[in-house]
C-alpha cells in the first residue's frame, strides 16, 4: 500500500491536541482535537493515532491509581526480575515495561516464562478473555501448559507481539552465549 501525503492545512485533516482517556475494552482513545471545544472530543481507535501520541499517553498516565490496569510496577514484580547473566538487560527492561503497560500480571508471568505453546484462531464466541478477565467476543485460543484459553481480538494482538518479543529475546540470549563459548575456544 502506498503512503498517502496529507496537507496539514486541508480542512479535512484534524490535529490531535491531547489524548484524554483510554477504553481498554475496545482499545479506544478519547481525543481532544486542536482548535475544538471539549464537547467535540471523540473516541478513536489506536490505528487512527500515531504511536508517539499513544506512547506519550501511557507514559503520562502510568502511575494513575484510576488506571491501575494500565501499568504495574515492573521493579516490584517477581516474575520480571532480570537475571544477572542477561546479555541485553536494557532490552529486557523494555520488553518487561511494555508487557506490564499492556497486560495484567498473570499474562506477563505466562509470557515471560515462555508458557504459551500455541496461538490459533477459533470460532468467535462471547466468553471471558484470559488476558483481561472481561466478557468479550473471543477470537483466538492460547495453549498454556496444555490448557486452551480463549482470548479477545484486542488482547490477542498484544499477546502475539509480546510473546514474539520474549521468544526473540531468548534466542538472542542463547546466540550470545554460543558466540562467547565459540570465542573462548580460540585461546
Amino acid at each position: 500500500m502506498e503512503a498517502q501525503a496529507f496537507d496539514l492545512h486541508d480542512e479535512d485533516v484534524y490535529r490531535v491536541e491531547d489524548i484524554r482517556d483510554h477504553n481498554p475494552d475496545e482499545d479506544l482513545f478519547l481525543v481532544k482535537w486542536k482548535g475544538y471545544d471539549e464537547s467535540e472530543n471523540t473516541w478513536e481507535p489506536r490505528e487512527n493515532l500515531t504511536e508517539r501520541l499513544v506512547n506519550e499517553w501511557f507514559s503520562r498516565n502510568n502511575k494513575s491509581t484510576d488506571d491501575n490496569w494500565l501499568v504495574h510496577d515492573v521493579e516490584a514484580t517477581e516474575e520480571t526480575v532480570i537475571p544477572k547473566d542477561c546479555e541485553f538487560p536494557q532490552l529486557m527492561r523494555m520488553i518487561n515495561t511494555s508487557a506490564h503497560a499492556y497486560c495484567e500480571p498473570h499474562v506477563v508471568s505466562v509470557l515471560s516464562q515462555g508458557a504459551i505453546r500455541a496461538i490459533y484462531r477459533c470460532t468467535v464466541e462471547e466468553h471471558e478473555c484470559f488476558c483481561c478477565n472481561r466478557q468479550r467476543m473471543t477470537t483466538h485460543m492460547v495453549i498454556i501448559n496444555g490448557v486452551s484459553l480463549r482470548v479477545g481480538s484486542v488482547c490477542i494482538e498484544r499477546v502475539k507481539k509480546l510473546n514474539m518479543a520474549y521468544r526473540k529475546m531468548e534466542q538472542m540470549e542463547a546466540d550470545a552465549k554460543n558466540i562467547k563459548n565459540l570465542l573462548s575456544t580460540l585461546v
